[in-house]
């Protein structure tokens, strides 16, 4: 097989330099993109008052005490702060969101290629920067863009804990490209600890951060059971809530003692809306949400690859893929939910998502596999002839699941991107 060829798998399927450079390059052409036309389309009900609440903060005022709002600090007074050092302007704060939308794909891919490999962490940065939700919410000043980045950060940090740096030889290579699956050890609890300031940061941000430090406390008990360790499993999850509690209470704490509005504007306004349904019309409600996120978007696509992943690592007992079919269950959280329901409040599944996607595709690295060979100082396990069939079967099916994910998603981003309007600055 030709060199090039040769090269350019061992860059998809290994976590080497030359993958990272592909990726960093992969970072800089998406930047451009998230950056292009930033702030051509000003309007926006919600993104306006999330824009006044910081030009009041900007001129020294606190929320809750000063005005009421039902945004959390850590997405406000990081926007205050900055429209007091550039003035009362659109364009730093929605780049100060497309950064944070950046730096959660960033997060995305490292956390997948750590456990996975390149080629898995290549599909899943691009899956999660590319899905439409992200660009269309990742580029408005919103508090999407910094709950997601924190909260992924948060399960970044989580996989550091549960998998330290796993030799080659602890196991076997049970699928072609995805790195082996490291022997039990104990979890790194500085990293836990990490992780659970990262998801109280989510949390500060926008309440739905609790969501994916749910799904990280549910592998660890599920873990924990069928590894039979209950007493560390205890200990950790302690660490994670502590810690998540910690950073996420403490500022909460503060402003409640400066401000007696802060859980009329804030908590009863995102936890008690629609209070008065009753039960039917809540699981109505809750299934029609489900159902208009897998009718966007190529939804369908997405969502039930994931789960189909997530079945099968079940079955294997795949302690790392587990860890993102964990972070699956938490929508079952949106039918205890009362409050109106959106298709954004599933942007913080998009991470997990975008990484199972990946791993649905793991049937082009075989392919892949096949057809260049074993790269330079790895042996490749070799298989049976019968194989080889299904195994191209299986990378056209890849390929084309790459396809009808990539293609609509970036001519409808392209089309947001082209939308322009003057009334709105005129005004």
């Amino acid at each position: 097989m030709s060199r090039p060829l040769a090269r350019l798998r061992a860059a998809f399927a290994q976590p080497t330099a030359r993958s990272t450079q592909i990726a960093l390059l992969g970072l800089a052409g998406l930047g451009l993109f998230y950056f292009w036309h930033l702030d051509a389309n000003l309007i926006n009900d919600d993104e306006g008052s999330y824009l006044y609440a910081a030009w009041r903060i900007s001129l020294g005022e606190l929320p809750y005490r000063d005005f009421l709002t039902p945004q959390l600090p850590a997405f406000l007074m990081p926007g205050g702060w900055l429209m007091r050092l550039v003035g009362p302007e659109v364009w730093p704060l929605r780049a100060f969101s497309a950064l944070f939308s950046l730096g959660a794909g960033a997060f995305t891919w490292l956390t997948a290629r750590r456990l996975f490999g390149s080629g898995v962490a290549m599909v899943a940065g691009l899956a999660f920067t590319l899905h439409p939700l992200v660009y269309y919410f990742g580029r408005l000043y919103r508090a999407e863009p910094s709950m997601l980045f924190f909260a992924a950060a948060g399960i970044f940090a989580f996989a550091r804990a549960a998998f330290p740096d796993p030799a080659p030889t602890d196991a076997p290579v049970e699928l072609p490209g995805i790195l082996p699956e490291p022997m039990p050890a104990p979890s790194a609890r500085r990293w836990l600890l990490l992780s659970g300031a990262a998801f109280g940061l989510a949390i500060l941000c926008k309440l739905f951060g609790a969501l994916p430090l749910a799904g990280c406390g549910l592998w660890l008990l599920v873990d924990g059971l069928r590894r039979r360790r209950i007493g560390p499993m205890v200990v950790d999850g302690l660490l994670l809530s502590a810690s998540a509690a910690l950073v996420a209470g403490l500022p909460l704490l503060w402003f409640r003692s400066i401000s007696a509005n802060l859980e009329q504007a804030v908590l009863e306004h995102h936890l008690m809306q629609g209070s008065q349904q009753t039960l039917l019309s809540e699981l109505s409600k809750t299934l029609e949400f489900y159902y208009q996120f897998v009718d966007a978007d190529q939804g369908a696509l997405l969502l039930f690859a994931g789960i189909a992943v997530a079945v099968l690592a079940w079955r294997r007992s795949d302690r790392r893929v587990m860890l993102f079919g964990c972070q699956l269950v938490s929508l079952l959280g949106f039918v205890l939910l009362t409050r109106d329901l959106f298709i954004r409040h599933l942007m913080y599944l998009l991470p997990s998502l975008a990484t199972l996607a990946g791993l649905a595709l793991v049937p082009l690295l075989v392919q892949w596999r096949q057809l260049a060979g074993p790269a330079r100082g790895h042996d490749a396990p070799s298989l049976p002839v019968t194989v080889l069939p299904t195994a191209r079967l299986g990378g056209a099916l890849a390929a084309a699941l790459l396809a009808a994910l990539a293609l609509p998603w970036t001519y409808a981003n392209v089309v947001l991107g082209l939308e322009s309007e003057t009334a709105t600055a005129r005004l």
